[in-house]
């Protein structure tokens, strides 16, 4: 075989050798980030929190008739939708936690967390974990960002945080209600994704008595 015809087939094996090692790296960091399912709580869980929450929720809140939505198992830890359907209100999330062989609920209607509760620090990051995107410039904080910064600002001075919030969109502002009484006012910490600052707005109506 002549030295010019070596050197192609050399150079051709290269190529394949090359093109193979590329496809097989490709592959693997396919398989690398594929995104694994979180397994479906199993229906003894499911009943277990029902059973808590049918006897919490009528008794912290105006919510006697609800359904469950997005149960999430954590560790020790679970995150639950309830959605009203006797009165018109929106979702409020509950978090409860597992001692003992029993759900308490640690988070939701009839709970305050302040600045310094331990609460806050030993709830799972991945069970707070809800982004909120700003409609037009595509902006975005997750929750667990905006409650951080709502704890350092003026917002709990006046109060804690409840677990009432949500995400307006077209504001690009996260809305979390605070434990704060002042008549014809419901109050709230609005927290800024595109300037990351917290300011009370104080939702009041009507003619407000001092």
């Amino acid at each position: 075989m002549s030295a010019s015809k070596f050197k192609i087939l050399a150079g051709i094996l290269g190529i394949l050798v090359l093109a193979g090692a590329t496809f097989g790296a490709y592959k693997f960091r396919q398989r690398q980030v594929q995104p694994v399912p979180e397994p479906t709580p199993a229906p003894a869980v499911e009943a277990e929190i029902r059973e808590v929450l049918d006897e919490y929720i009528p008794r912290h809140s105006l919510v006697k008739v609800f359904e469950l939505e997005g149960l999430k198992i954590l560790g020790n830890f679970a995150k639950v939708a309830v959605v009203p359907k006797n009165v018109v209100t929106d979702k409020t999330m509950v978090i409860l936690e597992k001692t003992e062989g029993q759900w308490t609920v640690i988070w939701g209607p009839g709970t305050a967390v302040g600045k310094t509760d331990p609460i806050l620090e030993k709830i799972p990051e991945g069970l707070l974990r809800e982004s909120c995107i700003k409609s037009d410039t595509g902006e975005e904080m997750n929750f667990s960002e905006a409650k951080v910064i709502a704890l350092e600002s003026e917002c709990v001075e006046e109060g804690g945080l409840t677990d009432e919030y949500f995400c307006n969109e077209y504001t690009g502002t996260w809305w979390i209600d605070l434990d704060v009484e002042k008549e014809g006012c419901a109050p709230a910490c609005v927290i800024n994704v595109s300037t990351k600052e917290a300011e009370i707005n104080w939702r009041c109506t009507g003619v407000i008595i001092p």
